[in-house]
């Protein structure tokens, strides 16, 4: 794919990485096609190799019995080629996903996933057009990111209890130059890990369950609100399948290994590895042991920022950190896993777009207020976002700073408003009129818009690198 000359490389770079998950054109092959075409080929598989089974059974003669047994080994050579080629492309996909979202150390893993995650929300554009249908292919990867940083939140904790993690508590020696232990997180950790995330919902593509989203004359919108019944049997459905495929359609890459001892052989960590990302998948549904939270977390509160309901709005996205808190209180989530992921993002997502009272260099306030986007995970506070500044006196620059906005100061909180003094309405509607901003349109008659839209800001390339370490 060739590189768009409208964005940045690595902007260019994450558009590819959408297009490897799934490209709906069909032009090219993608992880969620692979899904599909498996999913429609199984059962006709299945079939005819049990009647290539019977008929060698009751083959008469040997010529017979060889042209059977020949057509048998040329349809098992068949599936099994296509799985390792199903293979090849997730792990491809995954390695991809890695090269966008980490670094040689703990910091610089944390500014490219704050990068990545920021990026897929950018390049949306809040609710207009079919933005439900991008939502829904970005989610998975944006999960898959988060749950990647969430499980090095709680190896850098540690005390792990769960089994598999357990074995795994060194990850975060890779940041110290530990190549042993980084080639074993990547394998055994990230990959699975990501590999979960991606599959976690691959069985809503299955045609049983696609037969639920839109209908049997395939007619219903597929985002529209699910009755009772058919969100019961769609999870049901989901789960079942996504089970099957990461069993059967992806399963253990091919094993090349001559040791004699399966305890050291590649071929039994890779086996542990399926388990352990079948076993997140399945736990993130049944809660048994709470791994399946490293997953069901960051699901949640995807689900907010790249919401797929017609209601969408970028002003609810804050809202996730407090349904997850509120889950936390309920009981229905670990206590020590959740907390370790709203310390991560805070109240405010990567790409999210924070209007913030201007002050001059002694800290009075400004007749006015400025634009900045949240740019880094970890704040100190939740409430008070870590950002890149992307406007002075209400025009748009690209040599902002990286700071942090005070919650005194962020006027997402409405007692601020009252901060404002009078600002020239002329000059906000010019202002405004050059955004595509629904939350900034509708709060034009107040003056004080509580948060901005900044996608059509992002689509400019030279604004594109919000991740700099300017200070």
């Amino acid at each position: 794919m060739p590189v768009s000359t409208t964005d940045t490389l690595y902007t260019s770079q994450v558009r590819e990485l959408i297009s490897s998950f799934y490209n709906e054109k069909g032009d090219i092959p993608s992880v969620v096609t692979d899904a599909m075409e498996f999913f429609a080929q199984y059962r006709e598989q299945l079939s005819h190799k049990k009647s290539l089974l019977e008929a060698l059974d009751s083959a008469d003669t040997e010529d017979e019995k060889t042209f059977v047994s020949q057509a048998l080994q040329n349809l098992e050579r068949a599936i099994e080629t296509a799985r390792s080629v199903r293979v090849h492309r997730i792990e491809q996909f995954a390695l991809q996903l890695l090269a966008l979202s980490e670094g040689d150390s703990e910091s610089e893993t944390h500014t490219a996933s704050a990068k990545l995650l920021g990026t897929l929300l950018l390049i949306t554009a809040g609710n207009q057009g079919k933005f439900a249908r991008q939502h829904k292919k970005l989610k998975p990867i944006y999960k898959a990111v988060l749950s990647l940083r969430l499980a090095d939140a709680l190896f850098k904790e540690g005390n792990v209890k769960h089994s598999y993690l357990q074995v795994h508590q060194q990850s975060s020696t890779r940041f110290s130059g530990n190549a042993y232990w980084r080639a074993k997180w990547q394998r055994e950790i990230a990959i699975p890990l990501i590999k979960a995330a991606l599959l976690q919902d691959i069985g809503l593509y299955h045609p049983d369950a696609q037969s639920v989203l839109l209908g049997p004359e395939q007619n219903k919108d597929e985002f529209r609100l699910l009755a009772e019944d058919e969100r019961k049997q769609l999870l049901k459905l989901n789960l079942q399948h996504s089970l099957f495929y990461v069993k059967n359609g992806i399963g253990l890459p091919t094993d090349t290994s001559s040791s004699e001892d399966e305890s050291t052989a590649p071929s039994h960590a890779e086996k542990q590895a399926l388990n352990f990302a079948l076993e997140v998948i399945q736990d993130a549904t049944i809660l048994k042991n709470h791994v399946g939270d490293l997953i069901k977390i960051p699901q949640i509160y995807a689900s907010f920022v790249l919401s797929t309901k017609s209601d969408y709005s970028r002003k609810d996205l804050p809202k996730a950190y407090m349904v997850i808190k509120s889950l936390i209180e309920k009981g229905q989530l670990n206590k020590r896993i959740a907390t370790n992921f709203l310390h991560m993002v805070g109240y405010f997502p990567q790409g999210f777009g924070i209007t913030y009272i201007a002050t001059d260099m002694q800290g009075n306030i400004k007749d006015g207020y400025e634009y900045a986007i949240v740019n880094r995970l970890f704040p100190e506070n939740p409430a008070e976002p870590r950002v890149r500044t992307v406007s002075r006196n209400l025009n748009f620059i690209v040599s902002g700073k990286n700071t942090v906005i005070s919650r005194d100061h962020n006027l997402y909180f409405l007692s601020n408003t009252k901060k404002i003094q009078r600002i020239d309405k002329a000059r906000l509607q010019e202002l405004v009129s050059s955004l595509s901003s629904d939350g900034a349109q509708s709060n034009v008659e107040n003056l004080v818009p509580q948060y901005w839209e900044p996608h059509d800001f992002f689509a400019d390339k030279k604004h594109q690198n919000l991740w700099t370490t300017n200070q």
